[in-house]
């Protein structure tokens, strides 16, 4: 079960997420994720009208949000990610054909003021300059424009979870950062974002299958009803000023 729910070390040492990501992609997709699960169940209910709106997708991976926000009526897409491996996935997906870039989160390739809603799914952990990624979130965003963020809850940090996926028959650990939801929210808000909510989705019910599949329901019954995942909801306001540039 690819979980990244139980303490799991490869004999190497955390891998590099580039590293790491080229690995999992043929995997990725495989339904034995339950924070997937529980990310979709919870963030979904989350998205905006969509219609005729421009979206993006930041590390989006083997594109399943791009293809889900697309799905919703959005008018046109774009799914960014570095990982060559993750994007082959993404670009066997014919609703996907057309809508995918392979470039830096950190310097993105669109125009300023672009994109009515952003959404960057458990890929801010691996980001080690958040300030820049907030930055270029608030270039690229219109007045108004939604951005949410999800990843590994902190909780899960402190209870040993590591961010990992099994290949080859051994538990792979990807390097990451345990950023604290406040860190992340700061980062954000000093580049004219308003926390608007926030969400911290637990495992339960409804990813029970997904622990029953893996023979893993002893594991399901320990975390059910602790904190796994969190979402934060950000709107931008506009890019506050650098207090250098005043007059």
């Amino acid at each position: 079960m690819n979980s990244g729910l139980e303490p799991e070390w490869s004999a190497a040492g955390p891998l590099p997420a580039m590293q790491a990501h080229a690995l999992w992609a043929e995997t990725y997709d495989d339904g034995t994720n339950p924070l997937l699960a529980l990310e979709e169940r919870a963030m979904e209910p989350l998205l905006p009208e969509l219609t005729d709106k421009f979206v993006l997708d930041v590390a989006c991976g083997t594109g399943r949000w791009l293809a889900r926000l697309l799905s919703r009526g959005a008018g046109y897409g774009v799914g960014v990610d570095i990982s060559q491996e993750m994007l082959q996935v993404a670009f066997a997906k014919p609703a996907l054909a057309g809508a995918l870039v392979r470039a830096d989160c950190l310097t993105l390739p669109l125009p300023s003021t672009s994109i009515h809603m952003s959404l960057c799914s458990f890929a801010v952990s691996y980001i080690p300059d958040l300030a820049a990624l907030a930055s270029e979130f608030a270039r690229i965003s219109r007045p108004g424009a939604h951005v949410l963020v999800s990843d590994v809850h902190p909780e899960g940090h402190r209870r040993g979870w590591k961010r990992s996926f099994h290949w080859g028959g051994r538990a792979i650990e990807i390097a990451s950062f345990a950023y604290s939801m406040g860190t992340i929210g700061k980062a954000f808000e000093q580049s004219g974002f308003a926390l608007m909510q926030k969400m911290e989705p637990h495992i339960d019910e409804p990813e029970r299958i997904i622990f029953e599949r893996a023979g893993k329901l002893s594991m399901f019954d320990s975390i059910r009803g602790v904190p796994a995942i969190f979402i934060l909801d950000f709107q931008f306001a506009g890019r506050c000023c650098d207090p250098s540039e005043k007059k």
